[in-house]
């Protein structure tokens, strides 16, 4: 599974040659790092590679993923309070064996 290792930004301007504007842009730049996997032989072998996903977006789309990405934080933050209830759940679940009694099989 890929892996976040940066998020990047460029500003730029677009022209927008009908109406004689400039129109400022950002390059969003996003790298990932993804498993890469070479055979030799008879044996796989699994390497990683970082790769990038590149694109370019105004200010109104720039508050569109900050919401996106801040409607998936709270999910997360979410997910991390089960995982912190059900742990709790799981560790005072698991069965006690006792010295004194003895072990039936």
């Amino acid at each position: 599974m890929a892996q976040l290792v940066s998020v990047r930004s460029n500003q730029n301007f677009g022209v927008q040659y009908e109406q004689g504007k400039l129109i400022p842009q950002t390059e969003i730049i996003i790298l990932v790092e993804k498993p890469k996997y070479t055979i030799k032989g008879e044996s796989i072998k699994r390497k990683t590679k970082v790769s990038e996903i590149r694109f370019t977006c105004g200010t109104e789309a720039i508050n569109h993923l900050i919401g996106q990405l801040q409607l998936a934080q709270r999910v997360a933050t979410q997910y991390e309070q089960m995982a912190g209830v059900m742990n709790e759940i799981i560790v005072n679940s698991k069965p006690r064996i006792m010295e004194d009694e003895p072990f039936n099989s």
